[in-house]
Parts: C-alpha cells; structure tokens; sequence
C-alpha cells in the first residue's frame, strides 16, 4: 500500500502539467503486479480522472500490430494527449527508471508513444523488495520517468 505522504507526491508529480483536471492511465493488476485498486479510489476521491488499461491479454496479442493493441486494452475515447500521468506495472525496476516487464511489449511500446508527449509522466509502480540495481535489458526495453515503491519515489 501506497502511504498517505507518497500519494500527495505522486500527485503533485502527475499535476506538473496539469490540463483542466488530473488524467490518470492506470492499470488493472495481473498476478505478482502491485494492486492499485486502493490508489485509483484516492485518485477518484481528488477528483482525478481515472482510466484503466484492460491488461488481460490475449493468446493472439503477440500477432496484433500497435494499432490494434491500443484498440483492443486502452480504453476507449482516451486521447493519450490529454494525460498527466501513466502508471505502469512492472517485474522488476531500477531507481532510474529501467523495467523488466512481463515480455509481450505492450507498455515499452505504450511508454515509447508516451515518451512523444512531453506531459505525460510515465511512473513505475512496484514493491520496494523489488528494486534492483541493474536490469538486463534489450533494446526495445524502455525506461519510466520515475519509479514509486510503497516507501519512496
């Protein structure tokens, strides 16, 4: 869980460039993702709005050209222009920012299209115990701008 402290920074991180309101992509925890379902009711109740990609991939993902994919998981009518802030799960993170996701490369390529919109603050989200100092990488492999642990950013 996310402490009351850490919140108010994530959003005054998420409202740097902040439009009309905060807009927040988010995720829906997968098994060994960190649950943010308790931080989404604190954004929502700050009057946040809150956008949930549906992460639960298909078999057939891999044959999906990017398109297809932001079709199919981001919701719908979402302008990714219009973000503050994305929220991105991962296995394992550095403190820089390098993730280790789960191979199938939805979010380095969600992160890479985020990365042409200098307003949007991509942030990883992870346990604490699961902080490396060095990541393998390969080259598709993309960095958040900050990473958030229950205890620290």
């Amino acid at each position: 869980m996310i402490s009351r402290k850490l919140f108010v920074e994530l959003l005054e991180i998420c409202k740097v460039n902040f439009h009309s309101e905060l807009v927040v992509l988010s995720y829906q925890a997968r098994p060994r993702e960190l649950d943010l379902s308790d931080l989404h009711q604190k954004l929502l109740a700050a009057g946040a709005q809150v956008h949930l990609i549906q992460n639960h991939f298909a078999p057939s993902f891999r044959e999906l050209t990017w398109s297809e994919l932001k079709a199919q998981y981001l919701p719908l009518n979402l302008n990714l222009a219009e973000l503050n802030c994305c929220l991105v799960p991962g296995l394992l993170f550095t403190p820089s920012g390098a993730r280790l996701g789960q191979g199938l490369g939805f979010y380095d390529r969600l992160i890479d299209e985020l990365a042409g919109l200098s307003a949007v603050k991509t942030v990883g989200v992870i346990p604490e115990a699961l902080l490396r100092a060095d990541l393998p990488l390969d080259l598709w492999d993309k960095h958040v701008d900050l990473v958030v642990t229950e205890r620290s950013l």
